[in-house]
């Protein structure tokens, strides 16, 4: 589920951007969310990518103990929009 790797992608203007990938080189959807907001806050790429290999490794950690982040993830951002307006 959590198999994922780290993939570094070269821009045309010379930039780089990475994200964490699937065993067949797609983006995994949520870590590419939080790349992308981490490069919108203007970090270095040397950070983004420290936070990747957390993340990366909160994943592994997460398979040995049999957390499904998702699920846990999907759970609280329903809360969070399913609450009532004044």
């Amino acid at each position: 589920m959590y198999n994922w790797t780290l993939k570094t992608y070269r821009l045309h203007d010379g930039g780089r951007f990475s994200t964490l990938v699937t065993p067949d080189s797609v983006p995994a959807y949520y870590p590419t969310c939080y790349a992308l907001s981490l490069r919108q806050q203007s970090l270095a790429h040397n950070t983004i990518v420290a936070y990747l290999n957390a993340l990366l490794h909160f994943s592994l950690f997460a398979v040995l103990e049999e957390v499904d982040i998702h699920r846990r993830t999907e759970v609280n951002l329903s809360c969070i929009t399913d609450s009532p307006t004044n």
